[in-house]
């Protein structure tokens, strides 16, 4: 209530401002039109002039009034006429429904029944509408495809390749229909009537190739492009271009069956032209003529379609690539596209033989092989995509299964003779081999690893991962045989020390090490690690599993390797070449140490003829695996040798010894002057590896107050009465005598051990 009265107030104020205003604006008028007038009469005149102005005014304004409120109600009076009309028209109709509605539950009462029937009857409306826009459609192909016949009938070319175009079109609109068989059959329709029409288009080619003299001899090809006159060269670019339009795209050609017309169309249309005359002349060749057509001999035909790679080559991307590239077609397309129309020329007749060289096992395998040079030649040359698309013919499971067979049976028998033949644990290619480390490899394993690069060759090319991963397969198991093989080798000639640590030792190892750099290489090859890609699939594959196990069963046979070549090979021909030289260190030992002369009463000092022996055993033992040692082997056997070497000498000699002042310069003797200097230019270590050997020799024939002084010092410290100045003496004096390795109570030992010292 508040509310209203104060909006009421409101807008009794507004009046009140409004009418306030008009009588502002009334006297402000009234004073412009009446405050010139000179005396009242004049003044008289003016106000019964404006009034008589208003009057008329307000006379106008009513008769406009009038008029329109007679508009007005005239218009109102049609608008009802017509509302009333509407009404009328829509309780008819209604009626009219209602009635219509009535007969129709009269006849159909709408029960769930009836609605299924109606149901089914909208459906089969529906289907058969369906139906008539099939048939329409397939009388559209057939209608069309007698125009392009009535075309070339004719000679309207442009009016055929208009036609054709519209194929085209459909075959587009068509391309995500379910109308499986109608859109094959357009496919079908489209591919057959393009060959008609680009042979009709291409129908004054021979001409032109006899014209040109195409195709010369390889001998006159070279200037064959030079000599093509303007109007050839015009008339092959009008019908190039023409055929490049009619190019089907690939969904519509893979989509056909694989007959001729199919075929025809897997390459550029006008390199398959250009390809037709050399066609002729294979199929001649190697169909027909018995001189040249042999079932043993597929090498003639590989050869010949590369002799005609590199032939015409040149001559058609003189002659076809500036027309192909003014209309837009990447730099090597034509040679790309006239190798694969060659290669195909090489599979047709590769598959026209596999019936007869499946009867001979031996030609099978021959053919196999030239074909997968053929492939090789192909990537060599820069053609690798062809390469792959023609190795597919090898994934045929009539061509696959007996190869991949065949495969497996030789391997098989290679792997029995390659440890037992003769020479297997030597190199034979001593002579012009260019890598030194390869010098060193075994034989067998040369020839076992030459084996798998050439199986892995093999399926290099294949298209399919999975028949790469039963390749894989394959070289994986040929390994673990082999490693099965050298592990039982190894076995066997295990007890012969001189053997086991001269000659199968390191045989077994460089082989072991010269594998496991083959399946390292192998295993980071671009193949393999597409092939490791595809394990990553989510869900996985069957290949993917089986790419996975075929990698762990990689990794694992690498582990072996190493394992074999580092540790327990290593091991074993260290331990052999200790055994060798065990007797003589203790022989060494067994001298009378207490009671040798000094080295300075010899005019000649004279080196104690065990150790001479001693330094010949290992100088052999050393040379000979320097020589059949890998590198990285080498190293470390020389390391685990010296420091084996060195622990016997410590302990056997020295440690279990007392030393006279002689006996200690003819120990340096034999030591620092002849058995450091023979070793250590096969070991190229520090003191050759004799570290505590070399150490104790220096703390043993150290001048004799040193030697006392630095006991006292070592006594005082072992019962903790050293000072620190004395500690650091003690480093500073074992430092001079270069001694780090020996502890202090091995050098206090030491010192006890001389006869000179009087302790």
């Amino acid at each position: 209530m508040a509310h209203y009265q104060r909006a009421h107030s409101q807008s009794g104020s507004t009046s009140h401002d409004i009418s306030e205003l008009i009588r502002r604006r009334v006297c402000e008028r009234l004073q412009s039109e009446l405050g010139s007038a000179s005396d009242d009469a004049d003044l008289s005149a003016r106000c019964n002039a404006l009034l008589e102005q208003q009057d008329n005014q307000l006379q106008d304004l009513r008769q406009k009034a009038d008029v329109a409120e007679q508009a007005f109600l005239e218009r109102k009076s049609q608008l009802i006429a017509d509302g009333e009309r509407t009404q009328q028209l829509l309780l008819s109709a209604t009626t009219e429904a209602t009635a219509v509605l009535d007969r129709l539950r009269s006849i159909m009462p709408l029960d769930e029944d009836n609605t299924e029937e109606m149901k089914g009857v909208l459906d089969k409306i529906n289907q058969t509408n369906m139906q008539l826009q099939y048939l329409q459609r397939l009388e559209s192909i057939h209608d069309q495809c007698d125009r392009i016949r009535s075309s070339l009938a004719c000679g309207a070319m442009n009016d055929a390749l208009n036609f054709l175009q519209q194929l085209l079109d459909w075959c587009n609109e068509l391309q995500s229909s379910k109308c499986s068989y109608l859109q094959t059959f357009l496919y079908k329709m489209t591919v057959f009537w393009t060959r008609m029409v680009a042979d009709r288009v291409a129908q004054d080619l021979p001409a032109i190739f006899v014209r040109i003299g195409y195709p010369k001899p390889p001998s006159l090809q070279k200037n064959l492009s030079v000599a093509i006159d303007g109007r050839s060269r015009y008339e092959i670019a009008e019908i190039t271009k023409i055929l490049l339009k009619m190019q089907l795209p690939d969904f519509v050609v893979n989509c056909t069956d694989t007959d001729e017309a199919a075929v025809f169309l897997e390459q550029n249309l006008p390199v398959k032209y250009f390809v037709v005359p050399l066609e002729k002349r294979f199929r001649f060749h190697f169909y027909v003529s018995d001189k040249t057509n042999k079932i043993d001999k597929p090498e003639w035909y590989f050869t010949q379609l590369l002799s005609w790679i590199k032939d015409y080559a040149d001559f058609l991307a003189n002659v076809l690539h500036p027309v192909f590239q003014s209309e837009g077609f990447p730099q090597n397309t034509v040679k790309v596209d006239f190798v694969r129309a060659l290669a195909c020329l090489g599979r047709s007749k590769f598959l026209s033989s596999v019936p007869l060289l499946l009867k001979e096992r031996s030609f099978f395998a021959h053919a196999v092989d030239e074909l997968l040079v053929f492939s090789r030649h192909l990537v060599s040359m820069g053609y690798e995509t062809v390469a792959k698309e023609f190795c597919r013919v090898l994934i045929i499971p009539e061509i696959f299964n007996p190869w991949f067979e065949a495969e497996s049976l030789l391997i098989e028998e290679r792997l029995d003779s390659f440890i037992t033949a003769p020479g297997a644990w030597k190199n034979k290619y001593r002579e012009g081999v260019e890598n030194p480390e390869e010098m060193k490899v075994p034989h067998c394993s040369q020839q076992f690893v030459l084996m798998l690069r050439g199986l892995n060759d093999r399926f290099l090319l294949l298209p399919s991962a999975e028949h790469e991963l039963k390749f894989v397969q394959l070289l994986l198991c040929a390994c673990e045989d082999y490693i099965s093989d050298m592990k039982s080798f190894f076995e066997e000639n295990q007890e012969d020390d001189l053997f086991s640590a001269t000659q199968s030792g390191p045989a077994l190892a460089a082989g072991s090490r010269y594998l496991y750099d083959y399946l390292q290489e192998f295993g980071n090859s671009t193949l393999i690690i597409q092939l490791l890609s595809s394990s990553t699939h989510n869900p996985p594959s069957a290949n993917a599993r089986l790419a996975e196990e075929l990698f762990d069963r990689l990794s694992a046979i690498q582990d072996d390797l190493s394992r074999m070549s580092k540790t327990s090979l290593l091991r074993t021909t260290t331990d052999a070449a200790m055994n060798i030289a065990r007797p003589f260190v203790r022989e060494y030992a067994r001298m009378g140490w207490k009671t040798t002369g000094g080295v300075m009463e010899y005019v000649v000092p004279s080196l104690t003829p065990v150790i001479g022996e001693l330094i010949y055993s290992m100088k052999t033992i050393l040379s000979a695996h320097k020589e059949r040692l890998l590198t990285v082997l080498y190293e470390n056997f020389v390391r685990e040798m010296m420091t084996s070497l060195d622990f016997l000498i410590f302990n056997e000699v020295i440690m279990k010894n007392s030393f006279s002042p002689g006996g200690a310069g003819q120990l340096k003797f034999d030591i620092m002057h002849n058995l450091l200097v023979a070793l250590q230019r096969l070991t190229n270590l520090p003191n050759a590896g004799l570290t505590k050997t070399v150490e104790s020799c220096s703390v043993l024939f150290m001048l004799k107050g040193s030697a006392l002084l630095l006991l006292e010092v070592l006594d005082s410290a072992s019962k903790g009465h050293a000072s620190q100045s004395d500690r650091e003496s003690i480093t500073r004096t074992l430092t001079e005598l270069n001694v780090k390795s020996l502890t202090s109570e091995e050098v206090a030992v030491l010192l006890r051990k001389r006869g000179d010292l009087e302790i």
